[in-house]
């Protein structure tokens, strides 16, 4: 989770271009059933709809933020026996859907995030937050 951190700061400072930031991965969400509590949360199979799950696109600044507030998160094993999917969920999220974030996505995020560096930052005054907008290419 640390390295989802690390990711966030990296887009917020403008270390990484804007594209890593709008840059969206292919995930899954599963709706959840029922309310989510201390008591329940492990109840993973009772607590979710796993056949409605459903594929979408979501950019890493998104999927960053919901490891960072994760309020449950672990990792699953496909059928070779290696790893293949974090699961996890925001405390904001928890009783809306869980997310299935397969491990090629996660690697594919690091990996553009740590090979991209930007070449220009574009400054322009923003009135109304009475300070700067910055982008990068």
């Amino acid at each position: 989770m640390i390295g989802f951190f690390i990711i966030r700061r990296m887009i917020e400072l403008k270390r990484v271009s804007s594209s890593i930031a709008d840059m969206k991965f292919d995930v899954f969400s599963a709706p959840a059933t029922k309310n989510i509590t201390k008591r329940n949360f492990l109840e993973l199979e009772e607590n979710y709809d796993w056949s409605a799950e459903k594929a979408e696109r979501k950019p890493a600044s998104y999927l960053s933020n919901q490891c960072i507030h994760a309020y449950l998160s672990f990792v699953t094993r496909g059928l070779d026996r290696n790893w293949s999917d974090l699961m996890v969920v925001s405390d904001f999220d928890k009783n809306e859907e869980i997310w299935r974030i397969p491990f090629s996505a996660i690697i594919e995020i690091f990996e553009k995030a740590s090979n991209d560096w930007p070449h220009t930052v574009y400054v322009k005054y923003n009135p109304k937050r009475n300070d700067y907008d910055i982008s990068t290419n």
